[in-house]
């Protein structure tokens, strides 16, 4: 994810996150496959913030129902945002 250009999140009951992300010239590229968007479940809000002070942008998804409640997702640096599994980090 580019980190200078604003991405957003469309999430809603039973379908899955759309993530789309700004190319710098105000256009927008759906993002189609990856952890943020292969989620089926009850995500209500979505965020973007630099949870563990690197300087990259995260994403965290809050849902209302299912086994898993609530997903952070880190930056990686490299164009992708890989789940964070630390309990800790995801916690209610």
């Amino acid at each position: 994810m580019m980190e200078t250009w604003i991405a957003f999140v469309v999430n809603w009951y039973n379908v899955n996150n759309l993530l789309y992300i700004n190319d710098g010239n105000g256009n927008f590229t759906r993002i189609t496959s990856g952890p943020p968007v292969s989620y089926l479940g009850y995500s209500e809000t979505a965020s973007f913030g630099d949870y563990n002070n690197d300087g990259l942008i995260d994403l965290y998804v809050t849902n209302s129902a299912g086994a898993k409640k609530n997903f952070l997702y880190q930056n990686s640096g490299a164009g992708d945002l890989a789940q964070n599994n630390d309990r800790q980090s995801c916690r209610r």
